[in-house]
């Protein structure tokens, strides 16, 4: 079998019946019924520098980072509005352009009471930020805030070896 051949077999549909997509004109209703969840999800990194308030060790020294923000919005599919949308991503960009390329503690001085900037105010103040920016009260949100973004790794990978 030449590799186009086994590309070809890999790609076909393996089953009968032809997929019809589920299309609705009156979504809110039949959705509703339905009572069908949807959850998003946005990753965006974060440059920015800090000093840890009351932390006798080297982050209370101004130091940067390049962080990683990962947001989960989970809402109830009947909430779409008319464009198909339950949450605007341009709320978390907006989010980033905030902290992003900033001293956090100037934000955190005038924003959050003067708290020190640590990864778990930093989840906590997009948290509250994203409630309290959010009209939606039905929504539910999920931050996950790292200090520093991790590369990640690209590969392809085959054989026989199972692990």
């Amino acid at each position: 079998m030449s590799i186009l051949n086994f590309i070809k077999y890999l790609i076909k549909p393996r089953y009968k019946k032809e997929y019809k997509p589920f299309i609705v004109k009156d979504t809110k209703t039949i959705l509703r019924e339905e009572n069908l969840k949807i959850e998003l999800f946005c990753e965006e990194t974060i440059d920015y520098c800090h000093n840890l308030k009351n932390y006798a060790g080297p982050c209370s020294r101004q130091h940067g980072h390049t962080g990683l923000l990962q947001i989960w919005i989970k809402g109830d599919i009947c909430f779409l509005d008319k464009s198909g949308i339950l949450f605007d991503f341009n709320n978390i960009k907006e989010i980033k352009k905030e902290l992003c390329h900033y001293n956090i503690n100037k934000i955190f001085d005038e924003k959050f009471g003067g708290a020190s900037p640590s990864a778990e105010n930093m989840a906590l103040y997009v948290y509250n930020k994203l409630k309290k920016n959010s009209t939606k009260n039905y929504l539910e949100f999920k931050v996950r805030f790292y200090e520093n973004a991790v590369l990640k790794k690209c590969y392809a990978e085959l054989g026989d070896l199972k692990l």
